[in-house]
């Protein structure tokens, strides 16, 4: 309630600043990871997710009554894949740590709630050191949605509240390289606006030493204020060509081990064919070809004209995404400038 008035829209800050414009808050995550150590209940008379159900729908009714308009972001879990090994299975529970799985904790929360207490799910489904695909990205959409479904919240969006890919972390569960981290988080913002993820917010914009055990996680996108890392200018790229590109996207291919290839909206309105291969090394694929000038953009905004034969265009394919764009070079260069 506190945080509402002071930064909601009708907040204190911005009546106190008023020669400043108001920017004010109307997305409201609800904790942070409840279902393992970042919600302990006070006793072993409460669950973790009987806690959380609580506080969410407390949270949610202040919030509300001050700013009607507000977005709820409810659950926001560790983990959001299926289970790769991990001791803590998507369904199950640590009974001594009382840690919750994933997909458990949301179920349980959600019935003790309703689908009236929140305006969107949250997931983190970190798969580092694997990329998005073998990871189990698309799987844990298809697990949520298996709940969603089950409990009458099929038609709220899902959030990606956390995820990202580290260049170092505790017990080697770091990505290669640069290069690496950056086909990865492209990857994962493409598979995102194809499956009409609402938001995937990376973790995080820079690097971090972690405070519990003082260990490095080398997320960030930027090193410094003005140094990028390579994910950062693959994002660029991708952002400049398809700055909105859930409306009307297409899957075309998601082969496990092999080629994804989607059509997103471009920039000029039209589709953009996005396409990489997960597989080692690299393979030659051919896809059907509009008419007309086709341009191909490489991850960090290069660009080459492509040629169609026989109403299709070949490509040779690896682990970074290329778009293939309709356009002259001039044009597609210029909506990259």
């Amino acid at each position: 309630r506190e945080n509402v008035q002071r930064y909601g829209p009708e907040g204190t800050i911005w009546k106190e600043n008023a020669d400043q414009p108001a920017l004010p808050i109307r997305y409201w995550q609800i904790w942070n990871e409840p279902n393992i150590d970042f919600l302990t209940p006070p006793d072993d008379t409460i669950l973790r997710t009987e806690l959380y159900a609580k506080l969410l729908v407390a949270a949610t009714e202040e919030i509300r009554k001050l700013d009607p308009g507000a977005v709820v972001i409810g659950f926001n879990t560790a983990s959001g894949t299926p289970d790769r090994g991990q001791a803590l299975k998507a369904d199950g529970m640590f009974q001594k740590l009382k840690y919750i799985g994933w997909r458990k904790f949301i179920r349980d929360a959600a019935a003790a709630t309703g689908p009236e207490a929140f305006d969107a799910v949250g997931i983190h489904p970190y798969t580092q050191p694997m990329g998005p695909e073998e990871g189990g990205v698309i799987a844990g959409m298809g697990m949520l949605e298996e709940v969603a479904k089950e409990l009458g919240f099929a038609d709220k969006p899902v959030w990606f509240t956390e995820i990202g890919w580290p260049l170092e972390y505790p017990n080697k569960k770091q990505v290669r390289d640069e290069r690496q981290q950056a086909c990865f988080l492209v990857r994962l913002y493409g598979i995102s606006a194809a499956h009409q993820v609402a938001q995937v917010q990376i973790m995080y914009m820079t690097d971090i030493v972690y405070s519990k055990d003082n260990t490095r996680r080398s997320f960030g996108v930027f090193t410094d204020p003005g140094k990028w890392r390579e994910q950062a200018s693959a994002l660029r790229t991708m952002i400049r060509l398809l700055p909105e590109p859930r409306k009307g996207a297409k899957i075309l291919a998601e082969e496990q081990g092999g080629v994804f290839a989607y059509e997103l909206p471009g920039a000029t309105g039209k589709p953009v064919l996005m396409v990489w291969y997960t597989g080692e090394g690299q393979v030659d694929r051919e896809f059907p070809a509009a008419n007309g000038p086709l341009v191909l953009v490489d991850m960090f905004g290069k660009t080459s004209e492509l040629k169609a034969a026989g109403g299709k265009i070949k490509l040779t394919l690896g682990e970074a995404p290329v778009y293939v764009v309709r356009g002259t070079a001039a044009e597609v260069d210029k909506s990259l400038e």
